[in-house]
């Protein structure tokens, strides 16, 4: 996933089929409470 935080500003996080989060790394963050990390941490609070 830490190719995709380089490479992307934008995240859709899917858990089964569906949309968990949607938006920048800062906006799932925050959305997952965190004040640090990546999309791994975000998806694994998320979900």
């Amino acid at each position: 996933m830490t190719e995709a935080e380089r490479i992307c500003d934008r995240f859709i996080l899917l858990n089964h089929g569906r949309i968990a989060a949607i938006g920048t790394l800062a906006q799932l963050l925050e959305q997952a409470g965190l004040t640090s990390g990546g999309l791994e941490e975000v998806f694994l609070e998320i979900v």
